[in-house]
């Protein structure tokens, strides 16, 4: 193996590098081979010491929230090689002999459990690291967000399978009980997954950026970085303030402002901190089941490991893209100058020839008129080009929150609906519970005085009450989360791409869903009401999708203008005032519907009004407006569709827009979706 040493110093330091890299190379194989291998064997230990040092008593040993050695192992494998796996063998089993022999007090079952735990180890990163090469292709695994959702199925699958094998040689020794199988498997499953996850990105990352110069701003904003994290973990796991949601906007802003390089290093902060917090009981994971903890504990660790992965994938593609526009628009604009050139330097020629030759005066005229004609047809073009570019980047934009909000619907409504299944068999719980009590009440033991004290510090009679209550609060809570992730997923619709029928009311009724957080009252207005007038109307041939975008475009502008309209001419003592949304539906001829989104908003001048559909034009402040919404929108409806959209307004009393579509349009133009 050849080894680089990369020349970051100054000119002082080239002689002492050229002397390292001379060294180096004279080197044998066996020595290159040990100067990889002891370090690795090493580092693996020591965090293999770390892991069982911070690990919870929970039987039949102690059982740790994350293992750091498999995240070292999958980075040696992905930057060295395969060749070292024997110095990661022997380094696990150090590792695991000592614990091993605690339990069973048998040294040969020891270090032979621990030998084949550690093949295990050694298989499973091997296996893991193939399977990213080949299905990844690249050497940088986390610049896309197709590439870790890849890298936690991969990680999960192969902890998964080594984990199974190790507990059930465990199992077998009789080391662990098989009662304790399937426990045992999931907490050290999720432990070794949470450690890959955690330590192989940022041990790459930080071997990618190891020859980076780190300006002096860079470490300034590093270190607050680094004491933000230590003061909320401060706050949160040593004075037990449940403030561990401070670390989301340190961990997102990390992102933003340092990249992977330090988002990662934030994550390994992050979970060290809840970990030791956790150990020392203190913090919001902390629960009398050590097992509940636990669980508690990992969830934590992962959910802030992979969404921190999946926001800085999400950052680098959307600098790739912006980069990419970049280029393109600069070899956009030198082809433009290159032409504008060119035809400068015909102009030119031509007049020198009309001057040379008044023979031929109205010729050269006439081509005079041609060269402008062209050049303002280029301008026109390139008018047109910007034009679709901004659509482009508006386009990818709705697409990618499309996407999000999919996605987040389907990870909320799994654990609600875990919840709320459980709430029936609770509910039957507590009920058997209150009937054994009122039994015991009813027989005619005596009670205990200590049984007794505490029914009358527990207050049996209200607590027998007020538990139905909460629990039917929670299930009405319950419900509530399930009704506004299906208004997520119907206004999303990413797998309604294509052309069916489908119900406007649903599509309004997810959308308001949607915008219920700009209809409540603030401190600056009251509520904003909502009236429906629904007229029973079939369902129409449309694209689902995009029709959702034109609801969300046009309600999103009348609560615009209501805000407004409340800002200009309601005084801070009047809040008598309340802005109100009007949606009327119904079947105009039989054939076509209508869809009617009326405000009380500040309204819409005539001039603006004859604008108001142009691509790029907008009335909002810099940086709150695109001027895309209501040309998106027409687009949608007038040339997809095939139906029409008009706007009637009185200045300072509300706008009202109107939406005609026919029921059964068979002749839906093949548009570039606008939202997918």
């Amino acid at each position: 193996m050849k080894i680089r040493v990369q020349n970051t110093l100054t000119k002082k330091s080239d002689r002492y590098d050229r002397f390292i890299v001379r060294k180096i190379d004279s080197m044998s194989n066996l020595s290159k081979w040990l100067l990889v291998a002891i370090p690795l064997a090493a580092v693996y230990y020591g965090s293999g010491k770390i892991g069982i040092a911070i690990a919870l008593p929970i039987p039949p040993g102690n059982i740790t929230a994350l293992w750091p050695p498999s995240g070292i192992a999958w980075a040696a494998n992905l930057c060295f090689g395969y060749r070292f796996w024997p110095a990661i063998l022997l380094a696990d089993m150090l590792t695991n002999v000592p614990g091993l022999y605690e339990n069973s007090h048998d040294l040969t079952k020891a270090i032979c459990t621990a030998g084949a735990s550690g093949f295990g180890a050694v298989f499973e990163a091997i296996g893991g690291t193939v399977l990213l090469r080949r299905w990844i292709g690249n050497f940088y695994l986390f610049d896309r967000s197709e590439n870790i959702f890849k890298f936690i199925l991969i990680t999960l699958v192969c902890t998964a399978i080594s984990e199974l094998f190790g507990i059930s040689l465990i199992c077998l020794t009789g080391i662990a009980d098989w009662d304790n199988f399937a426990s045992l498997w999931y907490t050290l499953w999720i432990g070794n997954a949470i450690g890959i996850i955690v330590f192989t990105p940022m041990l790459l990352t930080w071997r990618q950026y190891l020859y980076h110069q780190i300006k002096p701003r860079q470490l300034i904003e590093g270190l607050l970085f680094l004491g933000v994290l230590l003061s909320a973990g401060i706050i949160a796991f040593e004075l037990g303030y449940p403030v561990e949601y401070l670390f989301i906007p340190c961990l997102v802003w990390a992102n933003f402002r340092f990249g992977l390089l330090g988002s990662t290093t934030g994550v390994a902060i992050v979970t060290s901190l809840a970990i030791l917090g956790t150990i020392k009981g203190v913090g919001s994971f902390v629960r009398p089941s050590l097992n509940e903890s636990l669980i508690l504990l990992q969830s934590f660790m992962g959910s802030a490991a992979v969404t921190t992965l999946l926001l800085g994938a999400v950052i680098a593609e959307r600098k790739a893209s912006q980069s990419a526009l970049a280029r393109a628009n600069q070899e956009l604009e030198n082809r433009v100058e290159e032409r504008t050139s060119a035809l400068q330097q015909a102009n030119c020629q031509l007049t020198t020839e009309i001057a040379e030759r008044k023979e031929i005066e109205a010729a050269m005229r006439r081509s005079e008129a041609a060269l402008k004609e062209q050049t303002q047809e280029l301008q026109a073009t390139l008018q047109k080009l910007k034009a679709t570019q901004s659509q482009l980047i508006q386009t990818e934009k709705m697409s990618s929150i499309g996407q999000l909000v999919a996605g987040v619907a389907h990870e909320i409504n799994n654990p609600v609906n875990f919840i709320h299944g459980n709430l029936n068999y609770l509910d039957e719980y507590t009920c058997g519970l209150l009937e054994l009590v009122k039994i015991y009440q009813a027989s005619n033991i005596e009670p205990l005085p200590d049984i007794q004290d505490k029914l009358e510090e527990l207050d049996l009679e209200f607590l027998s009450a007020d538990i139905f209550k909460i629990l039917q609060s929670m299930r009405i809570g319950t419900e509530r989360i399930r009704d506004i992730v299906l208004s997520l997923r119907n206004f999303s619709r990413l797998d309604e791409s294509e052309i069916k029928k489908a119900d406007i009311h649903e599509g309004i009724d997810s959308t308001l869903t949607i915008l219920q957080y700009r209809l409540r009252a603030t401190s600056k207005r009251p509520e904003i009401q909502v009236v429906k007038n629904y007229q029973k109307l079939p369902l129409i041939k449309c694209c689902p999708g995009q029709l959702n975008q034109v609801f969300m475009n046009i309600i999103s502008n009348g609560l615009d203008a209501i805000e407004e309209n409340d800002r200009q001419n309601c005084p801070k003592a009047d809040r008598a005032k309340a802005g109100e949304i009007c949606i009327t539906t119904e079947v105009i001829e039989g054939d076509r519907i209508s869809i009617r989104v009326a405000d009380n908003g500040i309204g819409i001048s005539e001039t603006i009004r004859s604008r108001l559909f142009d691509p790029f034009f907008t009335t909002k402040p810099v940086g709150q407006g695109t001027g895309l919404g209501l040309a998106v929108a027409h687009q949608i409806v007038v040339e997809k569709h095939g139906g029409a959209i008009e706007v009637n307004s009185v200045l300072g009393k509300g706008t009202e827009l109107a939406i005609v579509l026919p029921l059964d349009n068979n002749n839906i133009i093949k548009l570039e979706p606008a939202y997918d």
